[in-house]
């Protein structure tokens, strides 16, 4: 059977979530970014998505590759790919860092005012949308799901007079249970070549 280009860009989109790694590393960060704000060490809440990101690749290379191949794309098409993620990490990132000392530097400044709960939840909705707009790039539901709750999750830690660490904690949660549950189904679904 011959494999289209459109085969074989959905099935690496597919392998991308189906070993729940991502999920789960997307809910450490969120969980630790969260942790980091809320004892003040702001440095590591901004290093945190980078660190992340190294510990993902390393997971699926020596985890996940092994056990359902890699996907490799034609020449023309890994340089677009890469160019778009390399982007996006970079736009990402770089406004992550600046809403994190944007809020840092002013927040005290705010707390009190009629604004304040539309500050607090800058990173939440912030992390929200990119979540969001994951959803839409690896074509994986689950993401949308995430997106609400980091809203939800947002508005209800805002209500109870909290600030955006302790939401953006809450946030990971699902992530991590959701991610550590489809590892071990992809664990057990695709046993080493070698077992």
């Amino acid at each position: 059977m011959m494999t289209t280009v459109k085969q074989a860009e959905k099935f690496a989109a597919k392998t991308l979530t189906e070993d729940g790694l991502i999920d789960f590393f997307s809910g450490i960060g969120l969980i630790a970014i969260g942790y980091f704000w809320l004892i003040d060490n702001s440095a590591l809440s901004a290093i945190m998505p980078l660190a992340i990101v190294n510990f993902w690749k390393i997971s699926r290379k020596r985890i996940s590759e092994p056990r359902i191949g890699k996907v490799t794309l034609a020449r023309g098409k890994k340089g677009n790919v890469r160019a778009g993620r390399t982007i996006l990490i970079i736009v990402s990132l770089t406004l992550a860092v600046g809403v994190i000392l944007w809020l840092k530097g002013g927040a005290g400044d705010v707390q009190g005012t009629w604004y304040y709960p539309l500050f607090a939840a800058g990173p939440s909705l912030f992390i929200a949308t990119i979540t969001f707009f994951s959803a839409i790039y690896l074509k994986c539901p689950r993401f949308f799901g995430y997106a609400g709750w980091i809203i939800a999750a947002a508005g209800i830690t805002i209500w109870l007079g909290e600030g955006p660490a302790r939401a953006l904690m809450i946030s990971g949660v699902p992530f991590l249970v959701v991610g550590l549950w489809t590892f071990a189904k992809f664990l057990s679904a695709h046993p080493k070549a070698d077992q």
